[in-house]
């Protein structure tokens, strides 16, 4: 009688593990498509950083050229240094996370149900992390971006006192 309970148990069982693969899977393929998403922000945090690093040696190499010395500029260049380094070492780590997605992609259709929810979990992680800090990078480009034209609007008028 246990025998028989469990033949016909057995396709119910493999049926309801087909269907939870089944969505795991659509799952992951939503959480591709935002991978490509935040990709492109990534990318765009790159170049808007590039553009903000010139910038920010253009004012400074301006700073220098003219031999002033005054304390309050020179720490807010610091200040501004900072951010940049904090901002590439962010967005180095990113592109080395991405880069590894890229590489080291396994077959999914392989996995058993628990492999790949191990692995949509991964990605949930990663693109929560991911979008926290796009939000602090975003906030910080704004300041600065704001605080770089201050700057140069304060050299400017020193270049104009002397």
């Amino acid at each position: 009688m246990k025998k028989i309970y469990l033949l016909l148990l057995m396709p119910l069982l493999l049926f309801t593990c087909d269907n939870e693969k089944k969505e795991l899977m659509a799952e992951f393929n939503a959480f591709t498509e935002k991978s490509d998403s935040i990709l492109k922000v990534h990318n765009s945090f790159e170049n808007t950083l590039s553009d903000m690093s010139s910038t920010y040696d253009r004012l400074y190499e301006s700073y220098k050229n003219k031999n002033i010395n005054d304390s309050t500029i020179l720490r807010d260049f610091e200040e501004q240094a900072k951010i940049l380094e904090r901002h590439d070492a962010i967005v180095r780590s990113h592109s080395k996370i991405i880069e590894s997605h890229k590489n080291a992609e396994p077959d999914y259709e392989s996995l058993d149900t628990y492999g790949l929810n191990e692995k949509i979990e991964k990605m949930k992680q990663w693109h929560q992390q991911m979008k926290e800090d796009h939000e602090v990078l975003k906030e910080e480009h704004e300041s600065m971006e704001k605080h770089l034209a201050v700057l140069e609007k304060h050299i400017e008028n020193l270049d104009s006192e002397n």
